[in-house]
């Protein structure tokens, strides 16, 4: 029963090409992805200051990425449960010639 399984050990959905590239088309959601892909977790408070946004504006761009799958939910840093934290997704980050670069097999993105 996959309701019982914890959610570190479920499959993650392939990304779709056409969402990540709605996604990405975007600068404050590069904003936000470049941050993810310097290797921090970060909450919604933290995007907001980080992309000048209110929380609700930087939880709206945070829903898309997650809907395209370039990013996740992770466990808080300090172990705090109140707050949810994301990264990148698992597997796709990589070392590229020009800076990080995020490869999602249909895709990649140089940030």
């Amino acid at each position: 029963m996959a309701d019982n399984l914890p959610m570190e050990s479920l499959p993650l959905p392939l990304a779709q090409p056409q969402t990540l590239f709605k996604a990405f088309a975007n600068t404050t959601r590069l904003t936000m992805l470049r941050r993810l892909a310097a290797g921090e977790t970060l909450c919604v408070n933290d995007f907001a200051g980080i992309t000048r946004r209110n929380q609700d504006a930087a939880s709206r761009h945070l829903v898309i990425l997650l809907r395209a799958g370039a990013v996740v939910p992770v466990p808080a840093p300090d172990g705090d449960g109140r707050k949810q934290f994301y990264a990148i997704r698992p597997g796709v980050l990589r070392p590229g010639p020009a800076g990080p670069e995020l490869d999602f097999g249909s895709c990649v993105v140089r940030l």
